[in-house]
């Protein structure tokens, strides 16, 4: 998991430096985890708001300490699905409030026949996998399928150019689409 270096974490320390007593900052839970060492200090000051999508214990048991550390210093935890919530619970004895995602839910597709139409919607950042995806869909290259991958292709360019390379040098570029954002139509159909 990509945690934050060490001029990320400082100029997340100037920010709240910056920030009126009693402000109110949300941290993402990625980052808030490998930064006890910046909010933690603030906690008293601050109102820090932790909002977690997937606790990062789960993926990386090392972090448990300083993930416990923060969401205990936290004015509020929210977590993204009723799950979040039970792990946090279960893992740091946190009481968390629940935010569902701000969308309303798409209505099923239909399912292409066998199954061999696929789509990823994300941002074609490292973090997001993407050249995770095109390398295991060349394991199944033997399968009839293709994949289209809906989501900002401007953030890491150098990524975008890797996924883009490890589908050419596969044989697989005509079966992977870099589509860039879609229009919710566009994306529903």
């Amino acid at each position: 998991w990509p945690h934050p270096d060490a001029g990320e974490l400082a100029a997340l320390a100037d920010v709240l430096d910056r920030l009126p007593e009693s402000g109110v900052v949300v941290v993402g839970g990625l980052v808030a985890s490998a930064a006890a060492d910046v909010l933690l200090p603030v906690a008293d000051r601050l109102a820090v708001v932790v909002l977690v999508h997937l606790p990062l214990v789960e993926v990386d048991p090392g972090a448990a300490a300083s993930e416990g550390a923060v969401l205990r210093s936290a004015r509020a935890v929210l977590a993204t699905s009723e799950w979040t919530r039970a792990r946090l619970r279960a893992c740091y004895a946190v009481p968390a409030t629940v935010a569902h995602p701000g969308v309303d839910p798409a209505p099923l597709a239909e399912p292409s026949p066998g199954g061999g139409r696929l789509l990823c919607v994300a941002p074609v950042t490292r973090s997001k996998g993407a050249d995770v995806l095109v390398d295991a869909l060349g394991r199944v290259a033997d399968l009839p399928w293709t994949c289209t991958v809906a989501g900002r292709l401007d953030l890491e360019p150098a990524t975008v150019a890797d996924v883009t390379d490890r589908a050419v040098a596969a044989g697989r570029a005509e079966r992977v689409t870099l589509a860039g954002p879609l229009h919710p139509d566009a994306l529903a159909a």
